[in-house]
């Protein structure tokens, strides 16, 4: 859903846009849900890949946002990346930013 879709969505009805936050170097769009004052923090890459059917029942409370525990292994071994430290989060955002083309080296060195 574009962002467009989904101010037009919350826009003075049942929700409220709280503004924007960066947590964990990521950032955030943070809304309430004036029914039931939930307040939500919503990664803005969620926001472009999920639709106004998904994204609603975790705004309201009717299901918890944690789909997918995530697991990694970067220290040699697997664990839960729910209980990294914020360094730890961001060697893993640094891995996928590589660059692992193959260069050509010079044979007359």
């Amino acid at each position: 859903m574009t962002f467009d879709e989904l101010f037009d969505k919350i826009d003075g009805k049942e929700f409220e846009g709280l503004g924007l936050k960066v947590d964990l170097g990521e950032p955030m769009i943070v809304l309430r849900h004036m029914p039931t004052a939930l307040i939500t923090q919503v990664p803005v890459d969620c926001v472009k890949k999920m639709d106004w059917d998904q994204l609603h029942p975790v705004l309201t409370g009717q299901r918890e946002p944690k789909v997918l525990e995530y697991t990694s292994r970067i220290c040699g071994y697997y664990s839960r990346m729910s209980q990294w430290n914020q360094s730890k989060i961001g060697e893993l955002k640094d891995r996928h930013k590589g660059n692992y083309a193959i260069q050509e080296v010079s044979a007359s060195a």
